[in-house]
């Protein structure tokens, strides 16, 4: 099987059993919930509602989670499983432990913070402006008017404040007072005389005076100065002591997340239902599911309630069915680079199978080094045991674990090592014997020969998939379509191959050349008559046919593609041996020492380079299915199967005892 019969189902049945339904399914995981046309989206602000509920305890653990010192080692995340309940403990838990109280407490602690940390911010920015007006002996103000005279405050540049004090002493009636300097800008009092406001005004607007920034205060700037650094002293006192408070609140967080995740699947259910239609007394659920479930999924409802229906609702035109992939288990794991292109369409074939075995040919080609394969596979298949994780979420270390036994097999074939150099190595010596007899060439001095294999696995692949979507498309019944279109020019490719072996005299007799050739006119001929067959324009139908054969360009260039395994597989030896040269060069540059800072520089250095060209392996393999591969017989752009289901963050839920 490779992309699963999906159908829509209508389940109606009692509402009083609405409630063990929904979490039947999502205890399964087994179905998409879909939703009825016109169905209104229901908002809630009930603060018994779980939307309401989940909100409260995802703010209180976000604030718990800025204030928790808990320290967890690498050793414990990998080794320290999730914490098992039945769905009778993990409720019961939940319903004994008052976590409303701990919100509670956590938004009177953010409150308290807030307003302390404003209050210190406040007071921070009035010392701020006051700091330079704490000499005088006065309450000031920006400005300052009485019977007959103003002052003002401000500041200016040093420059301008000596221009401003020789023309000041100019004038009759006019008093200057230097307060404060400050990186060459002077804060100053001036007082004048009204009558002589506008020359003045004038004079400080021409040389940039720039008014005070004074906050609202009644009593003398430096009495002011000093409230200021004991509240802010104060503040801070008990800022750190909401802090001290709000840690010791953080122990709760661990029961916090058990409700979070209680209360997520609680939600989910909620929002599920609000998809159904309700009457008095029945309830109508509308979801997707895979064919080779609805028995099984019958047998468990009927154990609830045998006042039920279940009936299968003919899709829609222009509606498609969620696709779901299902591979056997050896294939199962290269799902996930098929996913990254994303879901076929319901009409189309199940790539997955066809690429796994390119995929994880390509991803060792591109690594190629024996002992990195050993690491790579031991250490996934660790994860795998270690992790708790159901296998359908693994995929991807799976997938990483067949890479690790593809690169060994590549590096073996190579002759690579950890970079190790055969001409380093003593002849007899038990390790070069044993590199030297699974070693079949070496890609750094023969990189010519390794080019033509990769452009032997690339010409395989085109046309695998000119032979895929010939297969496909006559198994649909367009039997014209795949044998004129990509059968021909997969027949076209190879006897092009053909003629290229008989021309070198390779596997093919130079003397059968005259016969290839003439035959390979005729494909060209058969291309050209068969894509101009669809013109109504009879005189454009050569024409037509005729442009059809550039696209033997397209394949050319998409077999040149694979020129990047070469690359990439020469990059990782050659890295390895520069590592192990450095590692060499520290031992001989450094007496002793030098030791230490090889095995750090060979560590180090490796364990780099096996992530690094792990990615571009990758990377470039996924490329080359989704760019040369995929396009030849997939379009692509099915929608994905969104399970309703829990999924397990914090907890595992076991089945109850009885």
């Amino acid at each position: 099987m490779a992309i699963s019969p999906v159908k829509k189902f209508n389940l109606v049945s009692l509402t009083s059993h609405k409630q063990e339904i929904i979490e039947l399914l999502h205890d399964f995981g087994i179905a998409e919930i879909a939703n009825w046309e016109n169905n209104e989206e229901i908002i809630r602000t009930d603060e018994r509602s779980p939307e309401y509920l989940h909100a409260q305890v995802t703010f209180a653990i976000n604030f718990l989670r800025r204030f928790d010192e808990t320290k967890v080692s690498l050793k414990e995340k990998l080794l320290s499983g999730k914490p098992e309940f039945t769905k009778n403990e993990l409720e019961k838990l939940v319903t004994e432990f008052d976590y409303m109280a701990i919100v509670k407490k956590c938004e009177e602690a953010e409150a308290r913070l807030n307003k302390l940390n404003n209050l210190v911010e406040k007071n921070k920015s009035d010392r701020g402006l006051l700091e330079t007006w704490k000499g005088i002996e006065f309450v000031p103000k920006a400005e300052i008017e009485t019977e007959k005279t103003y002052t003002l405050l401000g500041s200016s540049t040093f420059e301008a404040w000596q221009k401003i004090m020789v023309k000041a002493e100019k004038m009759k009636n006019v008093n200057l007072q230097k307060s404060h300097e400050l990186d060459r800008e002077i804060f100053f009092i001036i007082t004048f005389y009204k009558t002589i406001e506008k020359k003045v005004r004038e004079l400080l607007t021409h040389y940039d005076f720039k008014p005070a920034q004074l906050p609202e205060i009644n009593c003398l700037p430096a009495d002011k100065y000093n409230d200021c650094e004991e509240d802010i002293k104060s503040a801070e006192k008990e800022i750190i002591k909401v802090t001290e408070d709000i840690k010791k609140l953080t122990s709760n967080l661990h029961k916090l997340n058990i409700v979070f995740e209680y209360l997520s699947w609680k939600k989910e259910q909620k929002e599920a239902l609000d998809k159904s239609i309700k009457t008095e007394k029945t309830f109508a659920l509308l979801f997707w599911m895979e064919e080779m479930f609805v028995d099984k999924f019958k047998k468990a409802v009927s154990k609830i309630t045998k006042n039920f229906e279940l009936e299968e609702i003919p899709v829609k035109e222009g509606e498609s069915a969620p696709i779901v992939l299902r591979n056997k288990n050896i294939i199962e794991p290269f799902e996930s680079v098929t996913g990254i292109y994303g879901m076929p369409l319901k009409s189309e074939v199940d790539p997955t199978p066809f690429l796994a075995p390119f995929f994880f040919v390509f991803f060792g080609f591109c690594v190629s080094d024996a002992g990195y394969g050993i690491l790579m596979t031991l250490i996934m298949l660790l994860v795998l045991k270690l992790s708790k994780k159901p296998k359908e979420d693994m995929k991807l270390v799976r997938l990483l674990a067949l890479g690790g036994i593809s690169t060994l097999i590549a590096g073996a074939l190579f002759g690579s090592w950890f970079g190790l150099d055969l001409a380093n190595m003593a002849d007899g010596s038990w390790l070069k014997s044993f590199i030297l007899f699974f070693k079949v060439i070496d890609p750094v001095r023969d990189p010519i020969t390794v080019l033509i294999i990769a452009f032997i696995f690339g010409l395989v692949q085109i046309m695998t998939g000119l032979a895929i979507n010939t297969w496909w498309k006559i198994k649909q019944g367009q039997k014209s379509e795949g044998l004129l279109g990509s059968g021909l020019w997969f027949l076209m490719l190879l006897t092009f191959i053909l003629w290229v072996l008989a021309k070198v005299d390779i596997l093919i007799p130079s003397s059968a050349g005259n016969i290839i050739t003439y035959i390979l006119l005729g494909m060209a001929g058969a291309l050209v008559l068969a894509n101009g067959r669809k013109t109504k324009n009879i005189f454009l139908k050569i024409p037509i046919g005729l442009y059809s054969l550039y696209d033997v360009i397209g394949y050319l260039s998409d077999t040149l593609s694979y020129s990047r395994l070469l690359a990439l597989g020469l990059a990782t030896g050659i890295i390895a041996m520069v590592i192990n040269l450095i590692a060499g060069l520290a031992i001989d540059m450094i007496p002793i020492v030098g030791y230490v800072f090889a095995i750090f520089i060979l560590i180090g250095g490796h364990v780099f380079n096996i992530a690094i060209n792990a990615l571009g392996a990758f990377i470039h393999s996924g490329r080359l299915q989704f760019v040369e591969f995929f396009p030849k017989f997939m379009e692509g752009g099915g929608t994905r199967f969104k399970a309703f289901k829990k999924v397990p963050k914090y907890i595992i839920i076991k089945p109850n005892k009885n």
